[in-house]
């Protein structure tokens, strides 16, 4: 996937110039204008943003700029169908054992050492990642923290 200049393209600079995205090990490379053009030669390097509504007598035309660069994720990809693949993605998870709630709300996700612990429901149920013994300051936290919140 390439990112090339646009809304995001800030933030997902950022990100890929950041420690993070090193310690996370997530392939990727900064491309100049001369390697997109190299790279991918069909490619229109005109800047068409910011976005214009289609009443605008000048939607669709590019703005007089050119892109710069980008941020290439080799190993990312295009989902053109969110939905398959989210029920894909949860098909597999309960292939290995996990279940699905659905229509819930979330009223809290505790959290303890910068890690998170489990989830509570609106209706009470707790759900902890843990083994219930090895989360006692969580719970303890969770119980001081529903008398302070009243659930």
């Amino acid at each position: 996937m390439l990112i090339i200049e646009g809304p995001i393209f800030e933030k997902v600079f950022s990100f890929a110039a950041s420690p993070s995205i090193e310690k996370l090990s997530i392939p990727h490379e900064h491309w100049s204008l001369e390697k997109i053009k190299r790279q991918l030669p069909v490619y229109d390097l005109r800047q068409y943003g910011p976005p214009k509504r289609m009443e605008d007598e000048n939607f669709g035309e590019p703005t007089g700029k050119q892109i710069n660069g980008a941020v290439f994720f080799p190993m990312a990809g295009y989902i053109n169908d969110p939905k398959l693949a989210t029920q894909n993605i949860q098909e597999a998870a309960e292939s290995f054992g996990a279940s699905f709630l659905f229509n819930q709300t979330v009223v809290d996700i505790p959290v303890y050492k910068s890690r998170v612990e489990g989830v509570v429901l609106a209706d009470g149920v707790i759900f902890y990642l843990r083994p219930k013994a090895e989360m006692k300051q969580t719970i303890e936290k969770m119980q001081v923290q529903r008398k302070i919140k009243g659930w």
